[in-house]
């Protein structure tokens, strides 16, 4: 007898039938899971239960690997910006003291830590997302192209790349609007993932997204609209 795999759909639906099995033979649900349990070909309801539990292990070691990639990738995509001779330099006779160094700091502390009533020097920071970096150096056809390509690597590439440059765009708007409070990349790109039409246009599907990110009950990024609202 050919035994197929244990997954999630295949525990989900051995559960299902345990307990209607249970009802229409008369039996309690565990008699009734340990003779389908065998009857599907491993060797108890133990059994079953072991290798679930390695799957959810092995499930949750690959969501957190995809979390970490995520993250690094982000991360590393900006530093590529902010680590440009020309980053910072685009109105430099205009609040000479914010140096490429702040510049970069300030992007950098925005996309880690967002923003926060507390936070000093919102004047600086506004200042700095308006001229450190334009705001389509993300935000354009070669970004939105990488999500057709049939590479995993690109199309996460690419799609990070837009996402970051909407983050970027929502903190501005965010204090235009004199509401100092946003939160960081993390949290935002929870949000933006399930806000914008374009991931439907993916080429290559990334099945651990949303596992790694799964849908809040409440959505902050409106559909058709890339800016965090309250």
């Amino acid at each position: 007898m050919i035994v197929l795999p244990l997954n999630k759909t295949r525990k989900n639906n051995l559960t299902k039938l345990s307990k209607k099995r249970s009802k229409l033979e008369g039996i309690s649900l565990s008699q009734a899971r340990e003779i389908l349990c065998i009857e599907s070909g491993f060797k108890s309801y133990h059994d079953v239960r072991s290798q679930s539990k390695a799957l959810e292990n092995n499930t949750l070691s690959s969501v957190n690997l995809e979390i970490e990639k995520i993250k690094s990738t982000a991360q590393a995509l900006l530093l590529s910006v902010t680590d440009d001779p020309n980053f910072g330099n685009r109105n430099p006779n205009f609040k000479q003291h914010l140096t490429v160094e702040i510049h970069k700091s300030i992007y950098l502390d925005v996309f880690n830590d967002g923003v926060i009533h507390s936070t000093p020097y919102f004047d600086d920071i506004y200042f700095s997302l308006s001229n450190a970096m334009g705001n389509e150096t993300f935000n354009d056809n070669e970004s939105y192209n990488k999500i057709l390509v049939n590479d995993a690597d690109i199309v996460l590439n690419g799609m990070l790349s837009v996402a970051i440059s909407h983050f970027f765009r929502s903190v501005q708007r965010c204090l235009t609007d004199a509401r100092k409070n946003h939160p960081n990349f993390e949290i935002y790109f929870t949000h933006w993932i399930y806000s914008v039409d374009f991931l439907d246009n993916i080429s290559k599907p990334l099945p651990l997204l949303y596992d790694a990110f799964p849908k809040p009950s409440s959505l902050k990024v409106g559909n058709g609209t890339t800016t965090w609202f309250y």
